[in-house]
């Protein structure tokens, strides 16, 4: 039977939720960054539907590499947050790894139909560029 950390239900729920904003946040400003560290604009906050967000960027003329870069360095941000707080928090860590996993199966792997970055990154990487 599983049983909730000291924190109880309520924090951990808080807490969860609190990680998984900062996984959004620190995703989208990962792609800014690095965007603009290489030489793109940006263009400002997308929202579609209820649930999605994300950056317009300029990516016009960038290289292929650089593009990937500006895709990788998400799943990197995402990858010291949750270490953060699996750090602070490590009665939680497991639920911490079934978030990022949930997270890069849903954004690096290039479903049909829905565009993400697993279909720009594995364009790049087939050597079709998606700029």
């Amino acid at each position: 039977m599983y049983s909730f950390p000291k924190a109880g239900v309520v924090m951990t729920v808080v807490i969860v939720c609190a990680v998984a904003c900062c996984m959004i946040v620190g995703h989208e400003l990962a792609h800014v960054a690095t965007t603009v560290l290489v030489g793109g604009r940006f263009d400002g906050v997308v929202f579609r539907h209820v649930w999605a967000v994300g950056v317009r960027i300029r990516i016009d003329h960038l290289t292929p590499t650089q593009v990937f870069w500006t895709l990788v360095a998400a799943p990197l941000a995402e990858l010291g947050i949750l270490g953060s707080a699996a750090f602070f928090y490590s009665a939680l860590a497991h639920l911490f790894l079934l978030m990022g996993l949930a997270q890069w199966g849903l954004n690096l792997v290039p479903w049909p139909g829905l565009p993400n970055d697993g279909h720009r990154m594995w364009a790049i990487l087939r050597g079709r560029s998606c700029v």
